[in-house]
């Protein structure tokens, strides 16, 4: 069974950041990742070239042979752990994230009353 799920959407909420600057962020983001594949192909012209970009949650890797274009993700270590724990733990991490945020914010204000 596939989901599709809208990171994007759900960045919005958790950040109170509008979605469309978010949108205008990751089209920076995508120029990015764009400028460094022209450099890597303007260098060798006619190799084969493997870029790798650093993409903040892993390595995306591009590989280009002839005309033909692959591309793989190596999620970074701390994403790996975190979805290992998520998928054998049956741990919803953001969950554990808003819960502690919560008893926080209500310790605070406990504090200050006393």
């Amino acid at each position: 069974m596939t989901y599709n799920f809208d990171i994007i959407k759900d960045l919005s909420t958790l950040s109170t950041i509008p979605d469309k600057v978010l949108t205008k962020l990751m089209d920076k983001f995508l120029y990015c990742i764009y400028d460094a594949v022209a450099e890597a192909v303007a260098e060798n012209p006619g190799e084969d070239k493997s870029i790798d970009l650093d993409i903040g949650i892993g390595t995306l890797s591009i590989g280009v042979v002839n005309d033909t274009i692959k591309y793989k993700f190596i999620p970074s270590s701390s994403m790996d752990t975190s979805v290992k724990q998520t998928v054998l733990n049956e741990r919803n991490l953001l969950e554990d994230v808003l819960e502690k945020s919560f008893v926080d914010k209500i310790t605070n204000v406990y504090k200050e009353l006393l």
